[in-house]
C-alpha cells in the first residue's frame, strides 16, 4: 500500500488485508505514518495479492476506523488502540 507523505513523496509498506463484499479491510495502526498520510491526503495505491488473484488499483479512499473486526487479522502492537481501515 502506498500513501502520499506531506512533502509529496510516496510512503509504501506491506499491509494485511481482507476483501469482503466489495470492501477492503486493511489493518494499520491509527497513529501510523500510513494513517496520518491518509488523514491529510486520501490518495492511495494498492498492489496486493491474496494467493490467487492480484489486485492493483489507485485512487482516493474514504477510510472508516473500526476496532478488530473478525475479518481483520490481529497483530502485535504497542499502540493501545489498534484498528483496521475499511476502504470501499
Amino acid at each position: 500500500m502506498a500513501t502520499v507523505r506531506p512533502d509529496g513523496r510516496p510512503h509504501q509498506v506491506p499491509v494485511w488485508f481482507v476483501v469482503s463484499s466489495r470492501r477492503w479491510y486493511i489493518c494499520i495502526e491509527p497513529d501510523s505514518v500510513k494513517a496520518r498520510n491518509i488523514a491529510a491526503s486520501p490518495r492511495v495505491a494498492l498492489a496486493l495479492e491474496d494467493g490467487n488473484d492480484p489486485y492493483i488499483m489507485q485512487g482516493r479512499t474514504r477510510p472508516t476506523v473500526i476496532q478488530f473486526p473478525p475479518t481483520c487479522p490481529p497483530k502485535k502492537t504497542h499502540s493501545p488502540t489498534p484498528a483496521c481501515v475499511i476502504f470501499s
